[in-house]
């Protein structure tokens, strides 16, 4: 047993105690029950402000139900003392691997597989089988295992820059809670899981699938050479939308999906560059390229310009594929709610440009839900001889 001393940037914290800024000692157990309230309440909490002891209470409830939202506001800080824990070499690796693979913050997968549904979704024959279901399991599957290695992939690039970004200097390989050796087996680990996962796949979507394992190993090299890495990230992860099409469809590439990837392209343009805001003048003084910083002040009117092109865009692909009229209220609703959404961020603020990134789920589900109401006649299906084949197989 030992003691663990922990300081927990607030503003990051929201309404959850899960979520690590700063802290002046590394702890390796960052697990969802760590910081529930159960835990929380066997502790002293103590708040601070500008590193001076401003109160010191037994009683966390308190801090937790009256203190927090002001400690939001204010920069506060909370520091937890004497957190007392067994010191498990094992569990605590996992929970790292785990923390390096980011399944404590899952919000990003659905992002990135919701462009791949939009495609999937456009692509559904008139009657829709278990066959197709099977093969949309599959592709949401493949993306979480894709993107938890992507992320392996991503700290090990960046694990030297990690540690003198105020953002990720607690991940587990800036840290130091895991080696280079163990990231690399996390690494072959998810890239096996994904592989098998391809390659249930027509030879079309297994080539589509390997070039964005390629192209998004690339990403987190591009921020040391040029300024403009996120349109990388958006070229490269959007591919799974060309994937979506040929994987339930079976037919060759058309211009309905190739609007879809355009489109998926620019909202990555948009919610990564507002996510970049966060780390901005570690960027700066590290001298890495970002479009936070190359359009600085002009973020919000170059994103807004963006958005109208995402419109455009998504409206022609319903055009091309016949949708009905409901997919065009679909792109409307969720245009406007985009304008409103970057109007409304705090480039300035990092919990609030974390936010918006954590929000942006909203304009993905709209354009997928508008993609399904818009397809004429869409049938259900899993009775046919068809559907029984497949799951069969």
């Amino acid at each position: 047993m030992f003691s663990r001393r922990i300081l927990f940037n607030v503003s990051n914290i929201k309404n959850s105690l899960e979520s690590t800024v700063i802290y002046r000692s590394f702890v390796p157990k960052l697990s969802k029950d760590t910081f529930g309230y159960n835990f929380i309440n066997k502790l002293y909490i103590t708040t601070l402000k500008n590193d001076k002891i401003i109160s010191n209470n037994k009683s966390p409830t308190d801090i937790i139900n009256n203190t927090l939202n002001h400690s939001l506001l204010t920069g506060r800080y909370i520091t937890i003392n004497n957190a007392v824990s067994k010191d498990n070499g094992l569990y605590d690796k996992i929970i790292s691997c785990g923390r390096l693979m980011r399944v404590h913050t899952l919000m990003p997968v659905v992002i990135f597989a919701l462009p791949a549904m939009w495609s999937a979704a456009l692509a559904l024959p008139p009657v829709v089988t278990f066959l197709e279901l099977k093969k949309i399991a599959l592709l949401c599957l493949g993306a979480f295992s894709a993107r938890s290695a992507g992320c392996c992939v991503n700290d090990l690039a960046d694990r030297n820059f990690d540690k003198l970004v105020q953002r990720t200097k607690i991940r587990p390989l800036a840290s130091g809670s895991i080696n280079t050796t163990e990231a690399l087996i996390t690494l072959m680990f998810n890239s096996t899981i994904a592989l098998t996962i391809l390659y249930q796949f027509d030879p079309t979507t297994i080539g589509l699938g390997l070039l964005t394992g390629v192209t998004c190993s690339i990403y987190p090299f591009m921020k040391r050479y040029i300024k403009y890495p996120q349109l990388i990230l958006g070229l490269s992860s959007s591919i799974g939308t060309l994937m979506a099409w040929t994987a339930i469809s079976g037919n060759p590439l058309t211009m309905a999906p190739l609007c879809i990837y355009l489109t998926s392209s620019l909202w990555s343009l948009i919610y990564d560059t507002v996510y970049a805001h966060q780390d901005k003048n570690d960027d700066i003084k590290l001298g890495l390229g970002s479009l936070a910083i190359e359009w600085g002040d002009k973020t919000k009117k170059m994103c807004n310009i963006v958005a109208y092109n995402m419109s455009i865009l998504m409206a022609t692909c319903g055009y091309l594929a016949h949708l009905t009229d409901l997919f065009y209220v679909s792109v409307v609703i969720s245009h406007l709610w985009m304008l409103r959404e970057i109007k409304k961020v705090d480039l300035s603020d990092p919990a609030n440009c974390l936010l918006f990134f954590k929000k942006t789920t909203i304009y993905g589900g709209l354009l997928l839900l508008g993609i399904i109401l818009g397809k004429p006649e869409l049938k259900f299906d899993f009775k046919s001889e068809k559907s029984l084949e497949s799951t069969a197989s």
